[in-house]
């Protein structure tokens, strides 16, 4: 049976602090033959092959980029001329309801 709560866009659990650690499911279509992930393993570019993935991370500052909501927008935002994902306009009404924007989401 499918659970319709973990299947949503957005699955929060805690209270309202404007940071804390988090967990991105992410699914890979096709294969990806090469790139980089920020820092890790100094920019080096690896393959990744397609399936689902999971990534963990955590923003623990108040404001600004170590901030979650500001850290999770930047996850749903895509780099060149790539429209962002679609669960960042979810992420933009959702967030100040949840008290997870006290500051200005719409960064540059």
């Amino acid at each position: 049976m499918k659970n319709d709560v973990m299947s949503s866009p957005l699955f929060f659990v805690g209270d309202s602090e404007p940071r804390g650690s988090y967990v991105l499911r992410i699914h890979v279509s096709e294969d990806i033959p090469a790139m980089p992930f920020g820092g890790f393993k100094r920019g080096k570019r690896i393959a990744v092959p397609a399936g689902e993935y999971v990534y963990v991370g955590s923003a623990m500052g108040r404001k600004g980029s170590v901030c979650l909501s500001k850290r999770l927008l930047r996850h749903a935002s895509r780099s060149g001329d790539k429209d962002a994902h679609a669960v960042r306009e979810i992420m933009l009404s959702k967030f100040p309801k949840m008290w997870l924007a006290s500051i200005d989401l719409h960064a540059p």
